[in-house]
C-alpha cells in the first residue's frame, strides 16, 4: 500500500540490545509437531530465510538459554509462512520508553 515508505525486510542499521527483567528465567520450548509432508518445504523455506539474512544458523558450540518453537501456516497465496513463537521471552523483556 505504501511502497515508498518501506524497503527490504526491515533490518535495523545497527545492533540493538534487548534488556531482560532481573527475575527473567530462560525458557526452552519443545519443538512443535508438523506434518511430515511439509518437511522438505520447511527446510527449503528456512534455508531461503537464512540466505536472505532473516535468520542465522547457530554454531553447535554456542549454547542458547532461550529456544522458541516454530509455527507453520499457509499464506493466502499458498506459500508457507514460518513463524517464531517468543511468548516466554516477550514476557521477560524490560520495557524501554523513548520520548517522541
Amino acid at each position: 500500500m505504501f511502497p515508498d515508505r518501506f524497503e527490504g525486510l526491515g533490518n535495523m542499521p545497527r545492533s540493538y540490545r534487548i534488556e531482560l527483567k532481573p527475575d527473567a528465567i530462560p525458557h526452552i520450548s519443545p519443538p512443535r509437531k508438523y506434518p511430515t509432508k511439509l518437511r522438505d518445504e520447511i527446510i527449503s523455506k528456512i534455508q531461503e530465510m537464512e540466505k536472505m539474512g532473516v535468520v542465522k544458523r547457530c554454531n553447535d558450540d554456542e549454547a542458547s538459554e532461550w529456544i522458541h518453537s516454530l509455527a507453520f501456516t499457509r499464506k493466502s497465496n499458498g506459500e508457507l509462512r514460518v513463524c517464531l513463537d517468543p511468548r516466554k521471552l516477550n514476557a521477560c523483556i524490560k520495557q524501554t520508553y523513548h520520548k517522541i
